[in-house]
């Protein structure tokens, strides 16, 4: 059985390779067990040249947009690689494109990078939980209150050393809270 592969590899930025390249290598193997179970294929051909399938190339547009790598990017296209990505990890077969996406996803690193990718093509950032509070004007025990009850959405950034200061939020809803 062969595999359809790109031409050339796909170059990941960096803050983003290794998190890619692990991502690859699970997604890999989980196809290759979930077809052995379900179909008894077992002649699949070792995934040496991850970074040349056709689902490295998503991953590359999401992680050059969540890089900020955004000069050659189209914010379409990037809205149909998350989806893709979303759809391929989380829809049930047979039932079409509607899914659920677990907390647990945007707390893995793959999910800090597809929500970074997010904000970019809707033109927004993340913030910290203190410029939430300056910008909004609100205390910070609202603030989590109001992410506790899920009025707004927290997303992890890997980046930041210390874990007490990792949520960030998006900046659009925010600003929505100055307008109630």
């Amino acid at each position: 059985m062969s595999q359809l592969l790109l031409s050339e590899p796909v170059v990941f930025p960096e803050q983003f390779r290794s998190i890619c390249e692990e991502f690859l290598a699970q997604y890999w193997h989980d196809r290759c067990w979930e077809m052995e179970q379900e179909f008894g294929v077992t002649d699949l051909p070792l995934g040496e040249n991850l970074n040349q399938m056709m689902v490295a190339a998503t991953l590359e547009q999401i992680a050059c947009a969540a890089a900020g790598e955004t000069a050659h990017l189209n914010s379409g296209e990037v809205y149909e690689c998350c989806q893709t990505i979303c759809e391929r990890l989380f829809a049930v077969p047979g039932i079409g494109s509607v899914y659920h996406i677990p907390q647990e996803f945007w707390d893995a690193p793959i999910g800090q990078m597809v929500s970074r990718a997010f904000a970019w093509i809707n033109h927004d950032d993340l913030i910290t939980l203190t410029e939430a509070v300056k910008l909004s004007g609100i205390s910070i025990k609202t603030l989590s209150s109001k992410i506790e009850r899920g009025q707004i959405k927290s997303y992890p950034d890997a980046t930041e050393p210390n874990p007490r200061k990792r949520n960030r939020v998006l900046r659009s809803e925010i600003e929505a809270l100055k307008k109630t």
